[in-house]
């Protein structure tokens, strides 16, 4: 039983370094894949952390470039297709690795062809990706419409501050540099708050409210919050 323990560890060894590679093309596509998801799931409350669903996309968004790059540096004979004897790796295989890792958000939404597979990959990324994503939107949509129903409380209290709050969504907006290279978006926001201060109906108007709301970041929320006259408690408690 040890010889044969000895055995598989000397053999895990010796594919090490293209394990590594693999697992580099996957952590490399990690971030940007998250960039997609926070802003599919835009919301200042995202905490994806906290989900199930989120785990499981993080495993796919690590395994599934590793797969690919595998498979493609094996074609290209980068990657023995026997167990070696030596544990040596190219340098260029990394940025083989780093190339399909950045890229490959970009691959599979474009349905790429790798030609010598041909197991549909875009199709089976979008299959796992809504999986997560659905488990994702359903925990996030909970958060948020729990958090909605008890801001609305909060509003309905402190009406005197509605003004001077949708002001400082405005200048919010008006700052805001995520805007700077699509100013017919930024002038969209401003005008929804336009319309806001001066829409006469409460109902209406709260709810043009938490529709401006949902693009603040998460990390501006409390002080975008506090200038609607919420409470501290109320912060503390949603926002924690």
């Amino acid at each position: 039983m040890l010889d044969w323990f000895v055995n598989l560890w000397t053999g895990l060894g010796n594919w090490l370094p293209w394990i590594i590679a693999a697992l580099f093309a996957g952590c490399l596509n990690l971030p940007v894949a998250y960039q997609k998801l926070y802003r599919d799931c835009r919301s200042p409350l995202f905490n994806p952390w906290k989900s199930l669903g989120f785990y499981f996309w993080v495993i796919m968004q690590i395994a599934l470039p590793a797969l690919v790059f595998w498979l493609v540096a094996r074609e290209a004979g980068k990657v023995p297709t026997h167990a070696p004897e030596k544990a040596t790796v190219e340098l260029a295989t990394y940025f083989w690795a780093a190339a399909i890792g950045f890229f490959f958000t970009v691959f599979v939404n474009a349905n790429a062809d790798l030609g010598f597979f041909n197991f549909p990959m875009d199709k089976f990324y979008a299959f796992v990706t809504k999986l997560a994503y659905d488990r994702i939107a359903a925990e996030e949509t909970g958060r948020w419409t729990r958090f909605e129903i008890a801001l609305l409380d909060q509003l309905k209290t402190s009406s005197a501050t509605l003004e001077r709050g949708l002001l400082g969504l405005r200048r919010y907006f008006i700052n805001d540099n995520a805007y700077k290279n699509d100013e017919s978006e930024r002038q969209k926001r401003l005008d929804e708050c336009d319309r806001a201060r001066n829409e006469t109906n409460l109902d209406q108007q709260l709810d043009a409210i938490l529709a401006l709301l949902i693009h603040i970041r998460r990390q501006d929320l409390r002080d975008r919050l506090r200038d609607f006259g919420c409470s501290d408690a109320f912060l503390t408690q949603s926002l924690s």
